[in-house]
């Protein structure tokens, strides 16, 4: 799902939002809650208000842009599979084509001297400042994180809604810090909580 995540985010899916929602409801364990046409009205609102997507990692800058650009090869690929006009996945491939262009900033082990990592704040400030948000607009933030190091980092942060995703080797993580835990992925942040909008602007 996390393609799903940043083409929306990117508000490059508009109306056909909801045809990516139910494409991945029977490829996946999460199911939708939204209705067709609350997914249209979110592919909508993102069309019309993109945010600016970030990664923040406790990995060295060089093995971090190595395994990114690994990743970003993937989600071009994926996109040719994606249930969505050709042009539209045109758009979304060129749009994956440099991971350096599509994150407004990457945040690395190496921009804190490799000390003070997760889950001391540091990272997140620095990719929070990097962003151009203020401390009193960090609320209004949606962070992912896949370990307990990492929801305690954005919280401490003043991140918002700090999201966990937990993965087989983290189940067992305490996830108390979260706002929410998602064990069906972000594609669960998605499907089931419309990426945490209020519902007036999905109606």
């Amino acid at each position: 799902g996390v393609g799903f995540l940043h083409a929306l985010a990117r508000g490059w899916l508009g109306d056909e939002c909801a045809a990516m929602a139910r494409w991945h409801a029977t490829h996946e364990s999460c199911s939708p809650e939204l209705d067709d046409a609350q997914f249209s009205a979110l592919g909508t609102y993102f069309e019309e208000n993109p945010v600016p997507v970030a990664l923040i990692t406790s990995s060295a800058d060089f093995e971090a842009h190595t395994v990114l650009k690994e990743v970003f090869k993937g989600l071009v690929d994926e996109v040719a599979q994606w249930p969505i006009s050709e042009a539209r996945k045109q758009h979304i491939q060129s749009g994956f084509a440099d991971h350096n262009a599509f994150y407004a900033t990457v945040v690395t082990a190496s921009d804190c001297h490799e000390t003070r990592l997760k889950p001391y704040r540091d990272l997140y400030v620095v990719g929070l400042h990097a962003l151009g948000i203020l401390p009193e607009d960090s609320h209004r933030v949606v962070g992912f994180e896949d370990t307990e190091a990492g929801i305690i980092a954005l919280r401490a942060a003043g991140v918002g809604v700090p999201c966990a995703v937990p993965f087989e080797g983290t189940a067992g993580h305490d996830f108390q810090a979260a706002s929410h835990v998602l064990p069906g992925g972000v594609l669960e942040g998605i499907l089931q909580h419309g990426m945490f909008l209020p519902e007036s602007l999905l109606q």
